[in-house]
């Protein structure tokens, strides 16, 4: 997404706003990804065909508890010495370029004679599409709100590391920071004052460098409990 945001502003291609409730209805999407990912894999214990003992699999993401692995997609490298597990879009000298969500689509349509055609039809929707719209996959990712579900629980709310803070007497409401977000966060406009709670945000932390108010903004880091700037 950073690498395609770069060759837009070399060509110089201006971006689309999204109207702010289809922004919000498209990050919503992602549960409902989530939701379906979940089905797949609870109905296996429902319909009995799948082990309770198969539970310790959960932790190493075996099955039956592979679409798991959709959350982890983001961390995907795109270029690999080896061929990974559920395959790649093509391979030169030894050399596999593959992208996110592709080994899924393989996976799952592997007997298809479309598989790899739905995997290059993906990349090019996605990339097209994100000339446009800034980070466009970014507002479908189901990989935070996986994060805001864990943070619930007390024993995991050091993850992320990372937070995002807001001083609301130092903030002029110039608008910059909603102005700038590549996700068209608005949350960190209208917070009055403490953390950035939403799964929204992806801490790329644009708001905070072009934020005019010394300090109104600011990372910090999880340690011990205690928050650190």
């Amino acid at each position: 997404m950073d690498t395609i945001t770069i060759l837009r502003r070399q060509l110089k291609i201006p971006y689309w706003a999204l109207p702010q409730k289809l922004n919000q209805a498209l990050h919503k999407t992602r549960y409902v990804v989530a939701f379906v990912i979940f089905v797949i894999v609870l109905q296996g214990f429902i319909l009995g065909s799948t082990s309770f003992f198969e539970l310790t699999n959960f932790v190493w993401l075996r099955p039956p508890f592979v679409p798991y692995t959709v959350f982890l997609e983001p961390l995907q490298v795109i270029i690999l010495p080896w061929n990974p597990p559920f395959g790649a879009l093509f391979e030169i000298n030894g050399v596999y370029f593959t992208y996110p969500y592709v080994g899924e689509i393989l996976m799952y349509l592997q007997k298809s004679r479309f598989a790899l055609l739905l995997s290059y039809s993906f990349v090019a929707a996605t990339l097209a599409a994100s000339f446009k719209v800034r980070r466009f996959w970014c507002r479908f990712c189901p990989t935070g709100i996986s994060f805001a579900v864990i943070n619930r629980f007390r024993q995991f709310r050091a993850l992320p590391l990372l937070s995002l803070s807001k001083d609301s007497k130092k903030c002029t409401k110039c608008g910059i920071c909603k102005r700038v977000c590549p996700v068209q966060v608005t949350e960190i406009y209208e917070k009055k004052t403490g953390k950035i709670m939403t799964s929204m945000c992806i801490l790329c932390l644009r708001c905070v460098e072009m934020c005019p108010e010394q300090n109104c903004l600011s990372l910090g880091y999880k340690l011990n409990k205690t928050d650190k700037q």
